[in-house]
């Protein structure tokens, strides 16, 4: 429906109206960098990539529960790793030459997710699935089978009405949200960031202050039905 359905053209008006058009039309960190110092782009980049490792390593392994736990570790490289076999992946595939060229992607949820329902509606039409969709079931049943295997698979409902709405509120938000900032917390906090795209950089901070925002009024809510 934000994409292309009935509340698309309000998306893409507000999409049009905060837009803003960078130096030299690309947002990316490095290109940005190499036009403002006068450096070379490659050198430019990697010294942002540089940096930003060095940042995000420091903040994650100065806390101790976080160093002490090899899953949390082994998840987090795990994570990144799938995020650069998807690059490298659709980019071996790639075909400038085809009818439809699909452009190189990565690891998100927020599009896909809507493409997985539309593929097992049109299963007939096209049975294989692209990278996004067979992404978004790989997830669903990566997670069954962790789950099952470890014997912490069961099945949970709403706990009553209040939680009803909440939740339902909640994906509404979250599908209009993650298609407006066109990405979640994969798409842009870990595959757009990888490009050093500054639009994550600002995506993956909104994603953050409005996570704790959310938090803080769902604990109000909760205190107010107490």
């Amino acid at each position: 429906m934000a994409i292309g359905g009935l509340i698309g053209p309000v998306r893409a008006y507000l999409e049009g109206l905060t837009s803003v058009r960078l130096p030299g039309g690309s947002q990316g960190l490095g290109a940005q960098l190499a036009q403002a110092l006068g450096l070379r782009p490659a050198i430019a980049t990697g010294l942002a990539t540089g940096a930003i490792t060095l940042a995000v390593l420091g903040y994650c392994f100065a806390d101790s529960a976080f160093r002490s736990s090899p899953v949390h570790i082994l998840s987090g490289l795990g994570v990144g790793a799938c995020a650069i076999l998807g690059w490298a992946l659709t980019g071996l595939a790639y075909d400038e030459l085809a009818t439809r060229p699909t452009d190189p992607i990565s690891l998100t949820y927020v599009r896909p997710t809507g493409d997985t329902l539309e593929w097992l509606q049109r299963f007939t039409a096209t049975p294989w699935p692209g990278f996004g969709v067979a992404t978004v079931l790989g997830a669903v049943l990566g997670s069954l089978a962790a789950a099952v295997a470890m014997g912490r698979f069961h099945i949970v409902g709403f706990s009553d009405t209040g939680d009803t709405v909440r939740s339902l509120l909640g994906a509404t938000l979250m599908g209009l949200g993650g298609v407006m900032a066109m990405g979640c917390t994969v798409g842009q906090a870990i595959t757009g960031v990888s490009t050093l795209a500054i639009g994550s950089f600002l995506t993956f901070v909104a994603i953050i202050f409005g996570g704790i925002s959310g938090i803080r009024a769902l604990e109000r809510w909760l205190m107010s039905e107490a």
